[in-house]
């Protein structure tokens, strides 16, 4: 058991996956693990942020296939490589076109829109990310 790899924990009453895949390979791991435990036709709520310098379409491309609905964008506060929430949108929204794509690049912000979805709640993209998550969460 690694903290933040397919960690799942409960938040408000909601199922929240804690994962800093990061890449492709990390993201195709988090998706075959996504597929196998989520419940048939339930849909998962992402929010994410990635660094600059990662092969950020190409891991996105590994979430191809999973029922995502929406996507939140957002970056990691005071990390000068996290790519900006507004560019991380753009390509998030080439790769995935059908789901809704939201841009909130302040962290709480942005958990603040995810815990009002329903469904799953998947946080990825950047062990930098889960870590400043943990912080907020005050663990």
């Amino acid at each position: 058991r690694w903290p933040g790899r397919f960690e799942v924990i409960r938040l408000n009453g909601k199922t929240v996956i804690l994962d800093g895949a990061h890449n492709p390979d990390g993201m195709k791991a988090l998706a075959v693990s996504l597929k196998s435990a989520l419940p048939a036709k339930e849909d998962v709520v992402i929010l994410m942020a990635m660094m600059k310098d990662k092969d950020i379409e190409g891991a996105l491309e590994k979430l191809e296939g999973l029922p995502i609905r929406k996507i939140i964008c957002t970056q990691v506060p005071g990390l000068q490589r996290s790519k900006q929430a507004q560019e991380l949108a753009i390509i998030v929204q080439e790769v995935f076109p059908r789901s809704i794509v939201a841009i909130e690049p302040e962290l709480q912000r942005a958990l603040d829109e995810a815990m009002k979805e329903n469904g799953f709640i998947v946080i990825c993209g950047s062990l930098y990310l889960i870590g400043a998550i943990k912080k907020i969460m005050g663990s």
